[in-house]
Order: C-alpha cells, then sequence, then structure tokens
C-alpha cells in the first residue's frame, strides 16, 4: 500500500498486498442479494387493480386531486389520463384513483351513478319526533350503555322569577 500502517500489531506482509476484484463475482453477490430483498418485499406488497380504458379516476397534479379518464395504458405500470380540459398526463398506478363516481369531463359537477331517494316530508317529520323525544329521556349509546344528562341540562328545568 502506498501509506504506513499505525498499529503496533505485527502483520505479515502477504496481508498488505493489493489484491485483484473479480467484479463478477461482486455482481453476483450484490444480484443475491438484491433477489433476497424483492423475496421478502413481494410477501407483504401487493399490486393496484389495473385500470381500462375509459375509466373514470382521479390523479395527482400538483398536490391537488384532478378528475379524468384513463386513455390507455403507456407500459406496466403507467396509464395515459386526459383531464377535464382535454390536456393529457402520464401518471404511474399509485397517483391515480379509480372512482365509482361518473366524471363528467365537461361540467365541474360529478354526479353519482346510483340516484338518491328523494326525503319524503313523513321521514322528515319522524326524524324531528325522534330528536325531540331524545332531547328529554335519556340517551342510549351503541354499547347499550345509558348516558344519563346531568339535571342542570335537561330541558324541564322551569326558572321561577
Amino acid at each position: 500500500m502506498n501509506r504506513i500502517l499505525k498499529t503496533l500489531v505485527p502483520t505479515s506482509t502477504n496481508t498488505l498486498k493489493p489484491e485483484f476484484i473479480d467484479h463478477q463475482i461482486v455482481n453476483e453477490k450484490l444480484k443475491n442479494n438484491q433477489l433476497r430483498q424483492k423475496h421478502f418485499y413481494d410477501r407483504t406488497a401487493k399490486d393496484l387493480p389495473e385500470l381500462y380504458v375509459n375509466d373514470k379516476v382521479f390523479f395527482q397534479k400538483n398536490d391537488k386531486w384532478e378528475k379524468g379518464v384513463v386513455i390507455h395504458k403507456h407500459n406496466l405500470r403507467s396509464y395515459i389520463i386526459k383531464d377535464e380540459n382535454g390536456n393529457q398526463f402520464r401518471r404511474n398506478r399509485k397517483f391515480i384513483s379509480k372512482t365509482n363516481l361518473a366524471v363528467n369531463l365537461d361540467d365541474d359537477v360529478i354526479y353519482e351513478t346510483t340516484p338518491l331517494l328523494p326525503k319524503t316530508t313523513e321521514n322528515i317529520r319522524n326524524r324531528e319526533n325522534t330528536n325531540d323525544n331524545n332531547c328529554n329521556s335519556d340517551i342510549r349509546t351503541r354499547s347499550g350503555r345509558i348516558h344519563k344528562l346531568p339535571h342542570h341540562l335537561k330541558q324541564d328545568f322551569v326558572f321561577d322569577f
């Protein structure tokens, strides 16, 4: 070597001579280590479901999620997406979220695919009646425990002036 070792431990001259490194052996060890890491990573990793043409999606653009439509698959994990302005973007699958909502690219309104049932006046009256009854009585939680209101919070308290 080119420098003097600062040690008092006696060493042989054979160990101080430089050795030739076989790059083929080093590359094989590197590949084996990478395959071992891949094996343990793949035990818990899951692939995202594949997207198809005309799937309605939200995709990440400048830290915001915008709506779009899948035009085609670019390669194994990326897709070409058309946004509401007609611009095309290539995004990795992890930055795309498939939606069950119908995305209308002409408007800024998102319509649900299943229509909501109209609210009837009977349902609204029934909810109001149950809310009035619950205010005066004790409240039962989902676990079944009865929550009793303190006396100063009950509505039947009457002020005498």
